[in-house]
């Protein structure tokens, strides 16, 4: 950890992204896990996703809140990073967003990400966006992992 830390302040987003990360392979540790909350508000998308992924990694559900925030990020890599996290730190309250996500993001791999984790997490909201994806989305991406969402849920074939 001590080798590490100065890494996630450098000067480079590349290398702090790199470090966070690299945070996540460390044994459950109370520092990484503080160092990778407070890389969410760094200024580089980059670094904001790898803290997200080491989040999820850890598995931390009170940070779902914080995450869910980070879902109207002006940096698709952060949406579709927040998305995925919430797969591991999603409750039934992130559902409506990530169901706004699906059916509202211009960008299909932040869609594709919503999907996923609307799948895990479920509920008759999840279902009606995973739904209302399959019929109106533009991508077949979105459109085929929304449709094996519902398939996976109870629906369809």
């Amino acid at each position: 950890m001590r080798r590490l830390a100065p890494y996630v302040s450098a000067k480079v987003p590349a290398v702090r992204a790199g470090a966070v990360r690299a945070l996540g392979s460390l044994p459950r540790n109370p520092e990484a896990l503080e160092l990778a909350a407070q890389a969410l508000e760094d200024g580089e998308p980059e670094v904001v996703a790898a803290a997200l992924d080491v989040l999820a990694a850890y598995r931390q559900p009170s940070r779902g809140d914080a995450v869910a925030g980070l879902l109207g990020s002006d940096h698709p890599v952060v949406r579709a990073a927040a998305a995925r996290a919430l797969e591991f730190l999603g409750r039934a309250p992130h559902v409506r967003v990530l169901a706004e996500r699906l059916l509202t993001d211009p960008v299909a791999d932040v869609r594709v990400a919503a999907a996923r984790t609307l799948t895990v997490l479920g509920g008759p909201q999840a279902v009606a966006a995973l739904s209302e994806a399959v019929a109106r989305d533009a991508d077949a991406h979105v459109k085929h992992v929304s449709r094996e969402g519902l398939r996976r849920l109870g629906f369809g074939r």
